[in-house]
């Protein structure tokens, strides 16, 4: 079995003092793990830093057998956001999270192009922005998608300012004063299109990373051998800290 794919790297894990087995989201295939020979050496140490885009020859005796990657780089992502601990905290998150939630070899339709577009925007003024909206998508991608359109109560689409725990839609302000204190805080900016980022507060961001979050445990690690990454965790405390 053999297969070439751009890909981009989500984990590393060193298994020998020379070796190492990565483990890649790649365009056509999905994830995967593949061993890396001389992975420590001074010509592929560079290439398999984590969210680098890669360009994978992969190769396995048969299907399903821990097969072999050969890696050439294509783009290193990571060098942008090393002296800023809110992007660097947000890419770093963005790769744990998928690492921890994707299907080793199922393929999501969007995912690959929507993790490029992230990591471009995540080096930007617009990168909270950028991340709150990304956790939301991939909710949606792994088929646990929230319904912001209107209110679940009134069906009205004004004034929602609320999420019900319990089904994952909006609640208007009017609907859901009686129960606030059991709902989850919708930020504006998760509702239409982009708004101006100065009107957007550190707030607004947390409430977003609560909401999500909540959801995110709730569908996406309740069943799994996994709990929610330690770096999406600093993440929120990151924002909480600046409020």
């Amino acid at each position: 079995m053999q297969w070439y794919d751009t890909a981009i790297i989500l984990k590393l894990t060193r298994c020998s003092e020379y070796d190492a087995v990565l483990t890649v989201y790649s365009k056509n295939h999905g994830k995967i793990n593949g061993l890396v020979k001389g992975a420590f050496s001074k010509r592929i140490r560079p290439c398999i830093e984590l969210g680098n885009e890669v360009a994978v020859s992969y190769r396995a005796r048969v299907d399903g057998q821990l097969g072999y990657f050969q890696v050439d780089l294509i783009t290193s992502h990571a060098v942008a956001f090393l002296l800023q601990s809110g992007k660097l905290l947000a890419f770093n998150s963005v790769l744990s999270l998928l690492d921890t939630v994707t299907v080793m070899g199922q393929l999501y339709e969007g995912l690959y192009d929507d993790i490029l577009d992230v990591f471009v925007v995540l080096d930007s003024e617009y990168w909270a922005y950028a991340y709150c909206k990304w956790e939301i998508c991939l909710l949606t991608l792994m088929g646990y998608g929230l319904d912001l359109s209107k209110c679940v109560v009134t069906h009205s689409s004004e004034d929602l300012v609320f999420v019900s725990p319990k089904s994952g839609r909006a609640v208007s302000r009017g609907a859901g004063q009686i129960y606030k204190k059991k709902l989850l805080p919708l930020p504006a900016f998760l509702l239409g299109d982009t708004p101006p980022i100065d009107s957007i507060s550190t707030q607004d961001y947390y409430n977003s990373l609560t909401l999500s979050v909540y959801f995110i445990k709730k569908f996406l690690y309740d069943c799994g051998k996994h709990g929610v990454p330690d770096v999406r965790l600093r993440l929120h405390d990151w924002f909480y800290n600046r409020i």
